[in-house]
């Protein structure tokens, strides 16, 4: 994007990131249906024609019932299942006649035998 920019405003392309880093936020992806500040945030944008045009944040979108949309999140992220906590008792017994075992071949290389 900032390669597209005139060779007069190239000079001063510090000015122009920030407004295009927004631009590129707010735009609607399609590989998730969703721009990454509504996924980031959960909400739409405020844009400066929002403010322009006087709306408030709640009524950016014009919705033909009175019912919220839900949030695309849950579908997109759904949470993780639990993952057991306690190790098998056989890999427990393993790990127990090992480590002693362990010890002794580090305390025989430290002696040089």
């Amino acid at each position: 994007m900032l390669g597209s920019l005139d060779t007069s405003k190239k000079i001063n392309w510090k000015s122009h990131v920030s407004p295009l880093v927004f631009a590129y936020n707010s735009t609607r992806h399609e590989s998730t249906g969703q721009s990454p500040y509504m996924l980031m945030f959960g909400r739409n944008p405020r844009l400066p024609i929002d403010a322009a045009l006087g709306l408030r944040e709640n009524q950016q979108e014009i919705t033909t019932n009175d019912t919220p949309e839900p949030s695309p999140l849950p579908q997109l992220y759904p949470k993780p299942k639990p993952r057991p906590r306690k190790r098998p008792a056989k890999r427990t017994e393993e790990l127990g006649t090992t480590q002693p075992d362990s010890k002794k071949n580090r305390t025989k290389s430290q002696n040089g035998t």
